[in-house]
């Protein structure tokens, strides 16, 4: 994702999906670097993130909750779906487990994780603006709502400066 190279420049350029706050700083730059080359004179770049000011303000641990249960499409037993987080100074990681609920009563059991940066919101504007972006909105959420220290997300829309 750091690394791209296209042929090609775009009007617009997003990174859904909470992408931007899993990479590390050194990788963050390296990214936004591609994107300030990708993205057409006065072109685009969304990015939308957990509000790191909100993630800091959560207790340092959650305990397992069951979101979901599915059934496997596979052999149709059922999946349940649960998930836990932890929050250190830096990161903060959160555990989805997919238990596979067996017959027999075994449990085969598949952890993802996804840790993101508590990086702040400021710095996250300061990288933008430090690789020649033009910062054009913070939104707090997708209705357009101006970003808070208490809005559900970091949603930054920024111009390319060339």
């Amino acid at each position: 994702m750091a690394h791209f190279h296209l042929a090609v420049r775009f009007p617009l350029i997003i990174l859904p999906c909470n992408t931007l706050s899993t990479l590390r700083q050194p990788t963050r730059l390296w990214l936004l670097e591609r994107v300030a080359a990708h993205l057409s004179p006065g072109g685009l770049f969304v990015a939308s993130l957990p509000n790191p000011t909100l993630l800091t303000r959560l207790p340092a641990h959650s305990e397992s909750d069951v979101e979901e249960l599915f059934y496997s499409p596979i052999d149709g037993e059922p999946i349940q779906v649960s998930s836990a987080w932890e929050r250190s100074p830096d990161h903060f990681t959160v555990a989805w487990h997919y238990d596979h609920l067996l017959p027999d009563g075994r449990v085969e059991r598949f952890t993802m994780q996804t840790q993101h940066s508590l990086t702040r919101a400021d710095g996250y504007l300061d990288e933008l603006k430090q690789m020649g972006f033009v910062i054009k909105a913070a939104y707090g959420d997708f209705d357009y709502r101006r970003y808070t220290p208490h809005s559900p997300n970091l949603i930054i829309v920024a111009a390319s400066a060339s």
